[in-house]
């Protein structure tokens, strides 16, 4: 498989292990010089095992991959795939999907690097990669679906990448807005192109980033092109000049773009030299496409005439290749201005318009990029049909003109003739002047409107929220009402059995305001508690009683289920709410005697299937475990189907509000999607849950064992309120626990420098001004004690701590001593067992070491 050479005397003397460490070590500061590395050793006559050879051939790939030559790599890396797979290394399988999807948008095959960065995405969800990865995964989608002209499909990968990358990530959000701004040039959109380059640019300066710095200016030169080309020729050759042969990949991507740009100016035997260079480049990198293209515009001479364009157009067109007949139709706009030959300018101009709508109708229709686009195509509409009145109004004065200079040559007198030539031009001006004002207009009314559509987004926005703060307040007030009734019942209370009676009812009041604050968490989507699984049909099948006490026996509850089983990693409880809330609705909006149907399916959807839905930020398309409520009631208004998921929005007689808010809180957390169908013949609401295999479900809410559940362990809880502090520290002592209290985060680090030895986990809040926060204390702990589970008890709802490697679980406060007790248990049982893992892990290592020596 590999050629076999020998090493030299200082690389014999060390282990495989350590020579694979240092090709990868060698990754992070120079890919070409670790693919090298990388593939010296796979051809040398070391004996590695299987993973390493695949370890060694990922280290070759990817760094072929990130040095500019993508099509060598994709034979180590399919080798790499293969091997991983067959030890079943998913972590490092998704390793290799990053860098094919990279190389495969590289040679221009965005199909198969759409395919490998979506399974690098699946594979992220099933291993439960770092955002930062996952955020990669997204930049590598939106790179394909670019190339590919997918520009939807791209604005949006490349905003979820931005969503996980988030503020800590600056280089790699770099990389996200460069990529975004090269999205914004293809659509037109070249002024918030400019914006978006020059900050990231400008950023790159700072911060010493060469790379971002050639690539800012690349696409800067390809935003400015259109507009102002000789802003676009420097950009062109800054970025040549400061890559200087350090990137190849851009700089020859730079040439290929300076001389297109060069050869549409005219400036032909410039551009020969520009491509003749970029050439070289290409040959040089592997990249058959665009030495293809290099070739191309390396032979084209200079169009002569607009019937030259026209046969590149028909080529284009019978290829059903939009983009080149978009640029060839704005060569013939520009020739036939030139000329002066307004109607070939028109038909141009209709052309590209259609064209455009095309590329346009790709695209998502609620892009509001794809609207300004199209309205601004219209508006130019417009002003190519005024102009077309305008010169048919020249071209009836020059009729007239020219009667009157044979009326004048006839009769001789020439003042008339001078009268009636003023009069043409003041027409003329006058022409002029009234095609400014209409122009003006348009873009006036246009302003106006898009105004107007901003000011109603607001006042929706505002009258949402008005509303659900008069509902929680109302909600809020009435509990503490009860609390203040009952602490006061219970002072003066003789009786120590009503006392206890007193503060149980107080307890249960908590509960209410907990679970309240918990259906406002899960209307936003947050993730709160730890993960459970159940299957749809068992919830159905269990809650059909008391679905059938709802309709009070004046409406038939008709329930059909799937034999399937269709496993979901959501808790019963959670799915039940959603069941109840959903028969409810239907409930009131029915009158008796009608019916409510209740099915469950299994069913495939895709992104083209989300356009009508309710979605949450990370729903992919896949195999989905549906449940469809529907009556044929009265239906639900426009109005209101358009609110109908507002919390303390509701047209109901009773309840909150909170309904079908916590329904999509609820599925929104899952990643799921919620359809509504409804008219005067009645309401459909079909929620739609991310389907979970067994091995995904029988991994969640597993109870603890006997022996865990009886570990004594020793913790340090940091609270900074001191009530919250002293009674858990309590009722963890209660529960057989050894605890140690900080109230801030320095404390807490003077006592893991004392106490460290002794301490098995950490638990703390999240938010502790003015001092360090729990993240920091998190980071801190364990830099001090490496594996330390920590874990986070919060009244703040934060899907950035919730998604944070640092923190083992994320507990919602107010929390019940014993969970929180059970969740400590079992983080410190995993930390010993996996100790112990790798402890025979490295045994093992060591036997077959000495058997093979």
């Amino acid at each position: 498989m590999f050629g076999m050479r020998s090493l030299d005397e200082a690389d014999s003397e060390k282990t495989p292990k350590e020579l694979v460490g240092e090709a990868f070590q060698l990754l992070s500061t120079d890919a070409s010089a670790a693919a090298r590395r990388a593939i010296e050793l796979l051809e040398s006559d070391i004996e590695f095992q299987p993973k390493r050879i695949a370890t060694l051939s990922w280290i070759a790939g990817s760094g072929l991959t990130i040095s500019g030559e993508p099509r060598e790599a994709m034979g180590y890396l399919d080798r790499a795939e293969a091997t991983f797979q067959e030890y079943h290394e998913k972590s490092m399988v998704l390793w290799v999907m990053r860098y094919k999807a990279a190389a495969h948008s590289e040679l221009y095959e965005f199909e198969k690097g759409k395919a490998a960065a979506q399974r690098g995405l699946k594979l992220a969800r099933e291993t439960g990669a770092s955002t930062f990865f996952r955020a990669r995964l997204f930049n590598e989608l939106g790179n394909n679906h670019l190339g590919a002209g997918e520009f939807s499909e791209a604005a949006k990968a490349y905003t979820q990448g931005l969503k996980l990358a988030g503020p800590r990530n600056g280089q790699l959000r770099d990389v996200l807005l460069t990529n975004m701004s090269r999205l914004l040039t293809k659509l037109s959109m070249g002024e918030d192109a400019v914006d978006t380059l020059q900050a990231v640019l400008k950023q790159a300066q700072e911060y010493g980033r060469p790379q971002i710095c050639v690539v800012a200016h690349l696409n800067l030169g390809l935003a400015w092109s259109l507009s102002k080309p000789e802003t676009a020729e420097q950009e062109f050759r800054l970025a040549i000049s400061e890559s200087n042969g350090r990137f190849p990949l851009e700089e020859a991507r730079a040439g290929l773009e300076l001389g297109e740009l060069l050869r549409k100016r005219g400036q032909y035997q410039a551009a020969k030299t520009v491509l003749t260079c970029a050439l070289q480049q290409w040959e040089q990198i592997g990249n058959e496409s665009q030495e293809a293209r290099a070739r191309e515009m390396e032979r084209l001479e200079a169009p002569t005439t607009i019937q030259d364009l026209r046969l590149q157009l028909e080529v284009a067109t019978r290829a059903e290749n939009l983009s080149r007949q978009q640029q060839v139709l704005k060569e013939i706009m520009a020739l036939a201005k030139e000329a002066g030959d307004m109607q070939a300018e028109l038909e141009a101009a209709r052309a590209l318009n259609q064209v455009q709508a095309i590329l346009w109708q790709n695209s998502v229709d609620d892009m509001a990029s794809a609207r300004a686009e199209m309205n601004h195509l219209s508006t130019v509409r417009k002003l190519y049909d005024a102009r077309i009145q305008q010169h048919a109004q020249q071209q009836k004065l020059n009729a007239q003109n020219s009667k009157l200079i044979q009326l004048a040559a006839g009769i001789g007198i020439a003042g008339l003739l001078a009268f009636f030539c003023y009069r043409i031009a003041q027409s003329r001006a006058k022409a002029l002047t009234e095609l400014k004002t209409a122009q003006a207009q348009i873009r006036q009314q246009e302003q106006v409107q898009a105004a107007i559509e901003r000011s109603l987004l607001e006042k929706q926005k505002e009258d949402s929220v008005a509303a659900m703060a008069r509902g929680v307040a109302h909600d809020f007030n009435n509990l503490l009402t009860g609390i203040s009734a009952l602490a006061e019942l219970g002072e003066f209370a003789d009786d120590e059995s009503q006392k206890n009676q007193n503060f149980h009812e107080i307890s249960g009041v908590v509960d209410q305001a907990a679970a309240l604050t918990a259906q406002l968490s899960q209307y936003v989507g947050y993730r709160t508690g730890t993960s459970q699984s159940c299957c749809v049909t068992d919830v159905v099948a269990t809650g059909s009683g008391m679905l059938k006490a709802l309709t009070r026996g004046e409406q038939e509850l008709l329930v059909d289920t799937s034999d399937e089983n269709l496993l979901v990693l959501l808790s019963s409880s959670e799915l039940s709410q959603v069941l109840v809330n959903l028969v409810m609705n239907s409930v009131e909006a029915s009158a008796p005697g009608n019916r409510i149907r209740i099915t469950t399916s299994r069913l495939e959807l895709s992104e083209a299937d989300f356009k009508q839905m309710h979605t949450g930020s990370g729903t992919t398309e896949g195999a989905f475990c549906c449940l469809k409520v529907a009556d044929n009631g009265h239906g639900i208004s426009d109005e209101m189907k358009q609110r109908i998921f507002d919390p303390y929005v509701s047209s109901r007689t009773m309840g909150r509000g909170l309904g079908l808010s916590t329904v999509l809180g609820i599925v929104r957390k899952a990643q799921g999607a919620i359809q509504v169908e409804s008219d005067s013949g009645g309401t459909a609401i079909m929620v739609c849950l991310p389907e979970a295999s067994e091995e995904e479900a029988a991994a969640v809410g597993s109870p603890l064992d006997h022996e865990t559940s009886r570990r004594i362990c020793t913790a340090l809880y940091v609270d900074d309120d001191d009530l919250v502090r002293t009674t858990s520290v309590a009722a963890f002592e209660n529960q057989g626990l050894r605890i140690l209290s900080a109230a801030n985060s320095e404390e807490a680090e003077h006592i893991l420098l004392k106490e460290g030895a002794r301490i098995e986990c950490l638990v703390t809040d999240y938010s502790m001004p003015p001092g360090e926060s729990g993240a920091w204390l998190a980071k801190r702990a364990q830099e001090l004690i490496p594996g330390i589970p920590v874990i986070l008890c919060t009244g703040f709802v934060d899907d950035i701590a919730v998604d944070d490697d640092r923190f083992a679980q994320v507990m919602s406060k107010p929390y019940e001593a014993v969970q929180l007790a059970d969740e400590i248990r079992r983080e410190v049982t995993r930390v010993l067992h996996e100790a112990e893992d790798t402890d025979e892990d490295e045994t093992l290592e060591d036997t077959e070491s000495l058997e093979v020596a």
